[in-house]
């Protein structure tokens, strides 16, 4: 939606206030299964660049996230290097997993890495370095997992 008199942001708002509230165990995912962004993953595969890209969620509420799994796309190679932050306030960030020269084996094979430090927090980004040989990588889906608001 470009204006707040667009017919969807009823809608939003509800499901803004749904995810406020929610104080259950958390899967946030981004990939085949997103009734969005599954129908279009082959051409969002095909435009990750070969650079550095951060992705970003916010929640209402700190979530408590100890585990993130990956799985690699069905075209392009996954990336190898990440660190995972956290935060707060949505300014100062902590890193709560960095990962080097990981592999995936196969195309969309999925792989579950438990955080080092995990904790709970209201801001998360994953920084995906790009690859050494400067070749576009692809993800087909990112799942942080863990418990609700505030560690319930």
């Amino acid at each position: 939606p470009d204006t707040e008199a667009h017919p969807s942001i009823a809608s939003l708002r509800r499901c803004q206030e749904l995810v406020d509230t929610f104080a259950g165990p958390i899967a946030l995912v981004w990939g085949d299964r997103d009734p969005v962004l599954g129908r279009v993953r082959s051409f969002i595969e095909k435009r990750l660049p070969a650079a550095p890209v951060t992705l970003s969620w916010h929640f209402a509420q700190p979530r408590k996230v100890a585990l993130l799994t990956l799985t690699s796309g069905a075209t392009g190679a996954a990336p190898s290097s990440w660190q995972l932050q956290a935060s707060g306030d949505g300014r100062h960030w902590h890193t709560l997993d960095t990962r080097q020269h990981e592999r995936f084996a196969w195309p969309q094979q999925t792989r579950a890495f438990a955080l080092h430090t995990p904790g709970s927090y209201a801001y998360y980004r994953l920084h995906l370095d790009p690859s050494s040989d400067g070749a576009s990588t692809a993800l087909a889906e990112i799942e942080l997992l863990g418990t609700g608001a505030s560690g319930r």
